[in-house]
């Protein structure tokens, strides 16, 4: 079933329900499954504290992907479980199917951005549902309305987008749903005479304002059973649902949001929660699932939440450079406010220094085409209109000139765009931590994307990384950053029992604490590979749900972790461009990592992709360029531009022998946001191998890997319609 915002709470009060009708208080009851993603962490960070609140005992499990929630069954068997929440999965697969094994008095609460929707998860009815969203019963349906029901009850906690096409196919599944399996050869069958006019009647009805199918759309919503159809009428509803299916994916509203649109209605918003809802909205803009236009609503929204619950303290005696009262001063070492800010398109600008923060941002290096041999001396050019030799410039920001930093967006706002640059700036937020230096929320989203994609289990060469990337030596700046990446290894090292001097993340080598060159069990290898992975990656979300905490020490630690990550990007990305390691196929453009300076950073899908994004910058800017060089005299190039194909990138991980594989949909124009064909190409490229050689790595299904063996034979297979 799906809701809308205005049930929220009625849901919420439905999980109090159910937790306390259970027959066993101390067995946990609820059950938070949570994708290892940012917004998903902030979002259950959010429900977390507003269960505590009102004293229900709940469990937080991270879940990778869809055969991670299928081997659930042993946990959730174990105990009385009443109330499941799924946050960003499980809205696009078909759950009833996917949880079959729970028991029918079983809850399922689905918060998730994933789209499109699986219909049957929205609009299928369940004796829990009816009693609690249409009767008004808190404690939902008896045990005799429940006991014939065959699997749980689905609850889709929608938001307020694309409300017209969920309307259009409630119609388009209500019809369908009572009918026969779809016989292919149906469709060739003679009609009637009777049925080509009804037809005909009713084709004549939607050019008049689907006048006859607003009428039967309400029929059939007064009725239990949807009247019989035609065939004309059949064949129409299910190429409506084809087409709704083979859509492609994209992103509805982020989950962290949606969380605090409870905690607005039960009258608990706080400081502590918004900020929670900005960071999950930031980390949708900053990976390209939210466009720039969306973005700005939505956060000139929470600049208005922000003002309602957050009291800005007056900072007495601090001064700007204009001998004004600074408005971003921090008032004590106790200020956690929220402050608005703008924010610049460079890496971590305020922990970094300016030379690497803008060389390893993707929207920099694709404007200025760092990737080339000139594309440095450009950078340094810029640098130096602005007023910032090359020796500031690579000093940390903390300790360049306060007058520097004082113009930095302004210097940013007249020189940049001589280079293309014409949206360097966004409007954000940072907070205080005291006197410690502030923390955008895109600092933050940084720091909690590096801790679950490479907090433990990733053997990093940290000294060629602080060698390549533009510095070229190890300097000042690149000395200060491996002393932080020390910290942060000492740190997991002795959190996990790890060696970080080997310089392996926590001392995990596949997952284990052995050492370099250590024999492993053959026999055992391959289930040790896969709990080992399960075992990194689990204590990687937790190590990011403590950086959320108020202390921010551990996130701060993380911040060198996540410059490692932009550093070893940049530098297999200009490694595949410079050695021209693209394929141009017909429907997309093709990436092998197979070299390079960093292999086996890119076995994480999440790292994967931020390299098929920097090289989707890449790729777009140099369409132009192309697209512009080609153009007659006078002309813009519009006519002239290359399409922008999308782009699959593929690695190998040789301890698995399987390739993992993302696929990305880019944009003409910076900002905009197109919706991802990949998932539906992947499943018939999987259909036409092996469905068992090919496996989801990602709750989006963009991302999935594949055995070596049928890796050749899934591109040839590989088309984008």
């Amino acid at each position: 079933m799906h809701i809308a915002p205005e049930q929220y709470s009625t849901a919420y009060n439905s999980i109090l329900a159910q937790s306390r009708s259970s027959n066993n208080p101390a067995s946990p009851s609820t059950w938070l499954l949570v994708a290892p993603d940012p917004d998903a962490l902030c979002a259950a960070r959010i429900l977390h504290e507003l269960l505590k609140t009102d004293y229900v005992n709940n469990t937080v499990v991270p879940v990778r992907h869809w055969e991670d929630l299928r081997q659930m069954y042993d946990r959730l068997t174990q105990y009385e479980v009443r109330t499941l929440v799924l946050i960003n999965l499980g809205a696009t697969s078909d759950l009833s199917y996917l949880l079959e094994y729970l028991p029918s008095n079983v809850i399922v609460h689905v918060i998730d951005s994933h789209r499109p929707y699986e219909l049957r998860n929205l609009y299928e009815d369940h004796p829990h549902t009816t009693a609690i969203f249409r009767d008004g019963r808190r404690n939902g349906a008896s045990w005799d309305e429940l006991k014939d029901h065959p699997y749980p009850a689905i609850v889709v906690w929608g938001d307020k987008e694309d409300e017209e096409t969920r309307e259009d196919m409630r119609d388009v599944f209500e019809a369908l749903q009572f009918e026969p399996p779809y016989d292919p050869d149906d469709s060739s069958d003679d009609d009637s005479d009777e049925e080509d006019e009804e037809e005909e009647e009713e084709e004549e009805g939607e050019e008049d304002g689907d006048e006859n199918v607003e009428g039967s759309k309400k029929r059939r919503r007064g009725s239990q059973e949807p009247p019989p159809v035609t065939k004309a009428q059949k064949r129409r509803f299910r190429a409506r649902q084809i087409r709704y299916y083979n859509q492609g994916t994209f992103t509805g509203q982020s989950v962290a949001n949606l969380a605090y649109l409870l905690a607005v209605d039960l009258r608990r918003a706080d400081e502590d929660l918004v900020w929670l809802a900005v960071l999950g909205l930031t980390f949708q803009f900053m990976n390209a699932l939210t466009d720039r236009g969306r973005y700005d609503d939505y956060i000139s929204l929470f600049a208005s939440e922000v003002d309602r619950v957050s009291v800005v303290p007056v900072a007495n005696g601090h001064l700007n450079g204009n001998g004004a009262a600074d408005p971003m001063a921090s008032s004590g070492p106790n200020d956690r406010s929220i402050r608005p800010s703008d924010e610049l398109r460079f890496c971590l600008f305020r922990h970094w220094n300016l030379y690497d923060s803008m060389f390893h941002s993707a929207y920099v290096a694709g404007k200025m085409r760092l990737w080339k041999e000139k594309g440095p001396q450009n950078l340094s050019g810029l640098l130096a209109k602005m007023g910032y030799s090359l020796q500031q410039s690579r000093e940390t920001y903390a300790h360049m000139d306060a007058d520097l930093k004082s113009r930095l967006f302004a210097n940013v706002d007249t020189f940049a765009p001589e280079y293309g640059m014409t949206d360097l700036s966004y409007p954000s937020f940072i907070r205080k931590s005291g006197y410690r230096s502030d923390l955008s929320a895109s600092d933050v989203v940084e720091g909690l994307a590096a801790i679950l994609e490479a907090a433990t289990g990733v053997r990093w060469d940290y000294v060629n990384i602080a060698r390549g990337g533009g510095a070229g030596t190890v300097g000042a700046g690149s000395q200060e950053w491996m002393e932080g990446i020390k910290r942060w290894g000492e740190r997991v090292g002795s959190a996990m029992g790890g060696d970080a001097a080997n310089g392996v993340n926590g001392g995990a080598v596949n997952g284990q604490n052995r050492k370099p060159g250590e024999e492993q069990d053959k026999g055992n290898a391959d289930e040790e590979q896969e709990n080992s992975t399960r075992d990194w990656r689990t204590k990687n979300f937790w190590f990011a749900w403590d950086a959320l905490g108020k202390d921010t020490s551990l996130l701060r630690d993380a911040l060198p972790l996540s410059m490692a990550l932009h550093r070893a990007v940049t530098a297999q990305g200009t490694y595949i461009m410079d050695k021209q390691a693209v394929r141009s196929l017909r429907t997309y453009r093709l990436v092998v990592v197979k070299e390079g300076p960093h292999l086996e950073v890119f076995r994480h899908p999440s790292t994967l992709l931020r390299l098929a994004l920097w090289l989707v910058d890449t790729f777009r800017d140099a369409v132009r360029e192309i697209a512009k060089n080609a153009a007659p005299a006078g002309g813009d190039g519009a006519r002239t531009r290359r399409k922008d194909l999308p782009v699959v990138v593929a690695s190998l991980d040789e301890t698995t022998d399987r390739y993992t594989i993302v696929g990305v949909k880019g944009a003409e124009d910076d900002g905009d946001v197109r919706k991802n064909p990949f998932a539906q190409a992947f499943q018939r490229a999987a259909q036409a191998v092996n469905v068992d050689e090919v496996a989801d790595q990602t709750f989006s299904s963009t991302t999935v890997t594949v055995k070596k063996d049928v890796f050749q034979k899934f591109l040839n297979e590989l088309a984008i319609e």
